[in-house]
């Protein structure tokens, strides 16, 4: 129930109901005092009227009995001076204006919060909105991306396979031409350090070669005979002859004959002189005619044997062989890698 002066509502023992209309007021909002309340409170709550309805009672009789006009003829009685009546209605004017800000402030507290709640809400629904938004997008994408990732996952896996194909067919190739380049090179010698000349007879030197160490070759059992190009063309040496033959048995007979003249002329193995070239004697060699691969793992091996005290190494049938001394068991070197695994005291 609401204050029919203030129209705010009533709590507590605060009220005054008219005994005429049964409307209800704050005694504050009477001008009446808190001790004149409680003083005649029996008498007022019997026969209290409000202000409409005194009014009302007063065009159709006297009304002087009522509570009110009596508090006011003993305010009058007690309150001689004009000064005090006027401090007692200014501060009725100030409970009063108190009594307006207050309802006042409570209706723009309850306008500001219901404003911010409702700002605050929108707000926070606008941002769930976009945050629902943003994170469905970035879903989405995640979702692409995995799908993206796994694609690329499928064809680096694809890859790696064909990788190992053809990795292991380009092994298979790499043996299939050091096996072909090696039988290419089955009937062939290789004669190192013969001094060059510009109109020069090899065919004449290889015969002449033949006859020093001791072999007899014909010209039908040869197809063909040339020098090479130098790996290193910087180098001052000659090039090296190629002498193609018919048979490996004619390359094997020559090569043994080689040995053979060393064997026997230790002082003086075969050199420049023995083939007719004047000034100062070097000594030529006649080996098989091995592949880049089979050079490089004679080199290392030559080179090896010489560090670790190793007194023989020597090529046959294009695979390279070391071995201590006289006594030891031949070591067959395989590749450059190998010859780590090798030691000075025990060969493996």
């Amino acid at each position: 129930m609401n204050c029919e002066a203030c129209r705010k509502k009533i709590t507590g023992d605060e009220v005054l109901r008219c005994t005429q209309c049964m409307k209800q007021y704050h005694f504050v909002c009477l001008n009446l005092t808190p001790a004149y309340y409680k003083a005649n409170l029996g008498e007022l709550r019997r026969s209290w009227m409000c202000p409409l309805c005194i009014n009302i009672t007063r065009r159709k009789g006297n009304n002087c009995n009522t509570p009110i006009r009596q508090q006011q003829a003993n305010m009058d009685d007690s309150n001689m001076s004009s000064t005090s009546s006027a401090s007692i209605t200014l501060d009725q004017f100030s409970r009063l204006l108190d009594s307006k800000l207050d309802t006042k402030l409570d209706s723009f507290q309850k306008v500001l919060t219901e404003t911010i709640r409702k700002e605050v809400s929108d707000q926070i629904a606008r941002l769930k909105s976009e945050f629902t938004t943003t994170t469905d997008f970035l879903a989405e994408e995640q979702k692409d991306i995995r799908t993206e990732l796994g694609t690329a996952t499928d064809r680096i896996r694809k890859l790696e396979d064909e990788k190992m194909q053809l990795q292991t067919s380009l092994s298979q190739i790499n043996k299939t031409v050091q096996i072909l380049d090696k039988s290419s090179r089955n009937c062939n010698i290789e004669i190192q350090s013969v001094p060059e000349k510009r109109s020069e007879n090899l065919l004449q030197a290889l015969k002449k070669l033949c006859e020093v160490i001791n072999c007899t070759i014909s010209e039908s059992d040869i197809k063909s005979i040339r020098r090479v190009a130098k790996l290193n063309p910087s180098s001052d040496r000659p090039r090296n002859i190629i002498v193609s033959l018919h048979s490996e048995l004619h390359r094997d007979t020559i090569i043994s004959a080689v040995r053979r003249f060393n064997r026997t002329n230790k002082s003086c193995p075969l050199n420049s002189s023995h083939l007719g070239f004047l000034g100062e004697k070097c000594n030529i060699y006649v080996s098989e005619h091995l592949s880049a691969d089979c050079k490089a793992v004679h080199a290392a091996a030559r080179h090896w044997a010489k560090t670790n005290q190793y007194k023989f190494v020597w090529v046959k049938y294009g695979r390279v062989y070391i071995r201590r001394d006289e006594e030891s068991t031949a070591i067959l070197v395989r590749d450059t890698d190998s010859l780590s695994k090798l030691t000075c005291s025990k060969p493996v």
